[in-house]
């Protein structure tokens, strides 16, 4: 009960604070037009007031020859690149050996 005594005043501070924000923004116009900013985005002015982002354009790396063209520095096909391992050395595939521990 003794509660009450704290609820009720600070219940009516907050509805007193509401009542001065409604008189307040009321008394600047705050409500005078409510019809008109709802439909500015209808209207048909011509130009955009909000100019679209440029596009992205991804450049493709300059290391790369055209799709049309035959690469220039290739090596033979006989030859592996040296940053690869021989096939015979590969590492074994992991994840099946993996699945039998479960």
């Amino acid at each position: 009960m003794s509660v009450l005594y704290l609820v009720v005043p600070l219940a009516l501070v907050v509805v007193g604070g509401a009542v001065w924000a409604f008189v307040w923004a009321a008394g600047r116009g705050q409500f005078d037009d409510l019809d008109t900013p709802a439909l500015r985005m209808l209207r048909d002015d011509g130009e955009a007031s909000v100019k679209p982002a440029p596009a992205v354009v991804d450049a493709a790396p300059t290391d790369t020859a055209p799709a049309d063209t035959a690469p220039t520095d290739t090596a033979p096909a006989d030859t592996a690149p040296a940053d690869t391992a021989p096939a015979d050395t590969a590492p074994a595939d992991t994840a099946a050996a993996d699945t039998t521990s479960r």
